[in-house]
């Protein structure tokens, strides 16, 4: 029976690690509080307008009236450069800077174990920040992610904690370790019925 054991314990691993995402697509592993993930979404002022918009998705609150916290990703046809990033985060910049919003610098980032860029994003209501926000973008095979983390509340303002859900984005694939735990499972099953049955012919 110490196979058995053996066995289950193994597909127990595969089925606790995280391997088996709950849906497939782009999403993140460290979500505030309360969040819900939806695919309903369409937002503007987008950290790359200018490229062809394949999905957006966002963690809200449930029901989509509050947006006390929220983290957006966009999802774009191509792959981006720091120097687009730059251009359009100095575009908004000049359009929007000290008087809506209050844009920081472009700075090297890693989102997912890959190279990327970052910059601060926040609020402004007459002149004072009412919410901190951060944009990372990051090339992604083919494909490039934006990821927007934006908050009023004191525990999601921290500009540490936005990075660290930023950097926690991937894109998931459902099944990539199905059939290892189903072997698994299927030659626990037979050691199983194996070892009951010899048990019953002694």
């Amino acid at each position: 029976m110490n196979l058995v054991r053996a066995l289950c314990a193994v597909a127990a691993v595969f089925s606790l690690s995280g391997c088996e995402p709950v849906y497939e697509g782009p999403q993140l592993s460290t979500v505030p509080d309360g969040l819900a993930y939806t695919n309903s979404i369409r937002s503007s002022r987008l950290p790359l307008p200018d490229r062809r918009v394949l999905g957006q998705y966002a963690y809200v609150a449930p029901g989509g009236m509050d947006w006390k916290t929220s983290v957006t990703i966009s999802e774009y046809e191509g792959l981006s450069t720091r120097a687009e990033v730059e251009a359009v985060r100095d575009r908004y910049h000049s359009r929007y800077g000290d008087r809506l919003s209050r844009y920081g610098p472009v700075e090297d980032f890693r989102v997912g174990g890959r190279p990327a860029w970052v910059y601060s994003a926040d609020s402004l209501s007459g002149g004072k920040v009412t919410r901190h926000g951060l944009t990372a973008v990051v090339p992604w095979d083919d494909r490039t992610f934006s990821i927007e983390v934006s908050s009023e509340e004191e525990k999601w303002r921290n500009r540490e904690v936005q990075r660290e859900i930023a950097s926690s984005f991937h894109v998931a694939k459902k099944g990539r370790f199905r059939p290892v735990l189903l072997a698994l499972l299927a030659a626990a099953a037979a050691v199983g019925a194996y070892l009951g049955l010899r048990r019953r012919q002694a």
